[in-house]
């Protein structure tokens, strides 16, 4: 998966989107284009822009989008 395959995959809002990265779940729930959760471990965040989520340093400094391949959709 790459990042433009997750980001169509959340715009989509057909599914919550749930990961494993560094043994740790996370999940991904698309409630519409602006609204937009994201948790790993015990940390869960908004979002209204999906670019923001794919950008933002959540896992321990990194992006989404810096560790897209490093995840694992379970």
């Amino acid at each position: 998966m790459n990042a433009q395959s997750i980001k169509d995959l959340i715009l989509s809002l057909t599914q919550d989107i749930e990961f494993s990265y560094n043994n740790v779940n996370g999940s991904i729930i698309p409630l519409s284009h602006d609204n937009i959760s994201m948790s790993y471990g015990d940390v869960n965040k908004g979002y209204n822009d999906v670019d923001i989520l794919l950008t933002d340093p959540f896992f321990n400094g990194k992006s989404l989008s810096e560790i897209i391949k490093e995840i694992e959709i379970i």
